[in-house]
């Protein structure tokens, strides 16, 4: 996601390249994290963390990428006197931005997140399309029919809708989604929808195959939370004045949660013209 990045490879004598590196080959004293190699096994990375604890350290792993380990409390040099040689461990990333999970040198070769059967990143360009708002069965079936007949690849629409104003149509609500299941059963589009309340989450699950973060609820941090806590997408749009790193600090939340299935949208800003 990040473009900003310091690795640097620690390859341990049973990794890919059988090399070792030299203790000391990274400098700095910030939060480290340490890619797992490709053929470590869970057991591994376990014993590996329960051995960092042991010594006092903040060790803790995670699903993003690859896989990581992220280390606090203790600078990169000494990271590497404690990793050097590890055959669980590929290499170390210096941290040096406020987000850690996001960054792209721990997927260096780019990421891809499928919804149903379509995937989003990589070389192909897949269109979602769909009403705003369901506002009927007549009116989603119409438009997924559609979107389906000229090439969409996943099928979105509104069900829980927050309006700038308290007098506007919000949405169907539950009777929404049963509609956009409807549509997905019978057009075969996967279905992605956006998700207001945490307490929204658990049961939307059955209805969606992705769940959309609209812009006002970018940094709404409990529903980030609990849609960390999740094993479906996660579209997250950038809110109306955010700055790249407090939209990346916002997926950061999801990743941190162990989702790392997100696709950052960007909604573009706004004025304060009328």
């Amino acid at each position: 996601m990040s473009d900003h990045s310091h690795a640097v490879n620690v390859l341990s004598p049973a990794g890919r390249n059988g090399h070792r590196a030299a203790p000391g080959a990274i400098a700095g004293d910030d939060i480290v994290l340490a890619v797992i190699a490709g053929g470590a096994t869970e057991r591994e990375v376990r014993m590996l963390v329960e051995g960092l604890r042991t010594r006092d350290l903040e060790a803790s792993a995670y699903d993003s990428g690859p896989g990581v380990v992220m280390l606090e409390g203790v600078d990169a040099a000494g990271a590497t006197r404690l990793l050097e040689g590890h055959a669980a461990i590929e290499r170390l990333i210096v941290v040096d931005t406020r987000y850690r999970l996001v960054r792209k040198d721990v997927r260096p070769d780019g990421s891809q997140v499928w919804i149903g059967g379509v995937p989003f990143g990589g070389e192909t360009v897949a269109v979602m399309a769909g009403p705003c708002a369901v506002e009927s069965r007549e009116q989603l079936l119409t438009i997924a029919r559609a979107c389906r007949a000229r090439g969409a690849a996943v099928l979105r629409g509104g069900a829980f809708k927050p309006r700038t104003s308290p007098y506007d149509f919000q949405g169907l609500g539950m009777h929404g989604l049963e509609l956009l299941s409807e549509a997905r059963e019978e057009t075969g589009l996967p279905v992605i929808t956006e998700v207001m309340d945490p307490a929204l989450v658990e049961p939307m699950y059955p209805h969606v195959d992705a769940f959309q973060v609209g812009a006002r609820n970018m940094q709404n941090f409990p529903l980030l939370r609990a849609l960390g806590d999740i094993d479906k997408p996660v579209m997250l749009k950038r809110g109306l004045s955010a700055t790249l790193e407090e939209w990346l600090l916002a997926a950061e939340y999801i990743l941190k949660g162990g989702n790392d299935r997100v696709i950052l949208c960007e909604r573009g800003i706004r004025t304060f013209g009328r």
